[in-house]
């Protein structure tokens, strides 16, 4: 599948890679200048893959608070909850974000491989609960642009004025650009100031060249590496279904005080005591880990890393991983090409 930026991302020669089907540009100079170019000025990410659902009726909030971790009743109209949603084991189907439009309507957004699965599991806690809900899968109705970085409320502000400077962080507001209507939502996947926005199709070329006047575009390599320093979970990698919250780092999304699915999975699991936890690393050795490779202690097996890259801001290779809960060494050594290398663990934001 493609993007309706496809074409414009071989214009600017755009390094395509397959992505959940999507065939998404992973790069356009270089991932080293696309991640600077975020932290120190503007990037713009081609994240139309994503998918999107509006859960409406009388029964929408009730319902969203049945399926997710977190707790709406943090949140008021126009703000947006991140949190995990969960199989009746504790584990991950997805981590989302839900944003609450008006009463009884919200816009959750979904990541791309779990699209469909997504909106399988929503329709099945429907009928499970009898919710008084209505559950549309819009991801073909809307593309996904991340304006990401140090000075895009600049770029934002030539584009849409007005619209994103009081915009307060994790919420989100209807606009307009000519005569399409579109979400914009404070948030992003950088840990730099941005806004995600949600328009149609057929708006986003013209959208995309109007930004480009002062961002630079970015691959989904730079956003891999982005997230990584600042230690956010990728689905499939720290967070799956066979990894529940409460060992991803992720129990602060997490309210024990309300019922959720997944909740006396989870009850079990602490009382039974939480067995590995996820740790960031710093390389002390050459070598850059990945998904998969194995960790020890020096002797044997301890656990597996889940993310690595290269760091351009600090320059050194760094990555995320899971170790036993109660591991007290400060070094660990992992397993690459069959050679251990040393690294020291870290917390799990690096910058």
């Amino acid at each position: 599948m493609k993007t309706a930026l496809y074409e414009i991302h071989k214009e600017l020669g755009a390094k395509f890679v397959d992505f959940s089907g999507w065939d998404m540009p992973v790069q356009f100079n270089s991932v080293i200048s696309e991640h600077l170019a975020v932290r120190n000025g503007t990037g713009i990410f081609d994240a139309s893959h994503m998918g999107e659902m509006l859960v409406s009726g009388s029964g929408a909030f009730a319902f969203i608070n049945q399926v997710i971790t977190n707790n709406l009743n943090r949140i008021a109209p126009g703000k947006g909850i991140y949190s995990p949603v969960l199989y009746e084991n504790g584990t991950c189907v997805d981590d989302i974000i839900v944003y609450y439009l008006a009463e009884n309507k919200f816009f959750v957004v979904v990541n791309a491989s779990n699209t469909e699965k997504d909106y399988a599991w929503f329709l099945k806690q429907r009928d499970i609960y009898k919710a008084d809900v209505e559950i549309k899968n819009l991801s073909d109705k809307y593309d996904l642009l991340a304006v990401q970085g140090k000075t895009a409320a600049v770029c934002l502000q030539a584009v849409l004025p007005g619209v994103f400077t009081d915009l307060p962080v994790f919420s989100m507001r209807e606009a307009s650009y000519h005569e399409h209507k579109l979400y914009i939502a404070r948030t992003g996947y950088t840990g730099e100031d941005g806004a995600e926005i949600f328009l149609p199709p057929q708006a986003s070329p013209a959208f995309y060249r109007d930004l480009l006047k002062n961002a630079v575009p970015c691959g989904l390599g730079a956003r891999d590496s982005l997230r990584l320093e600042k230690g956010y979970s990728l689905y499939g990698h720290e967070i799956s279904d066979q990894i529940n919250p409460l060992e991803s780092g992720l129990a602060w999304t997490v309210d024990l005080d309300k019922q959720f699915t997944g909740k006396d999975a989870l009850l079990a699991m602490k009382k039974a005591g939480i067995k590995r936890r996820l740790s960031g690393f710093i390389m002390e050795d050459p070598g850059v880990a990945r998904n998969g490779n194995e960790i020890s202690d020096g002797k044997k097996n301890i656990g597996y890393v889940t993310s690595g890259t290269f760091s351009p801001v600090l320059k050194k290779n760094i990555g995320l991983c899971f170790i036993p809960a109660d591991y007290k060494e400060s070094h660990i050594y992992i397993s690459l090409r069959g050679t251990l290398k040393k690294a020291y663990l870290h917390k799990r934001k690096f910058v």
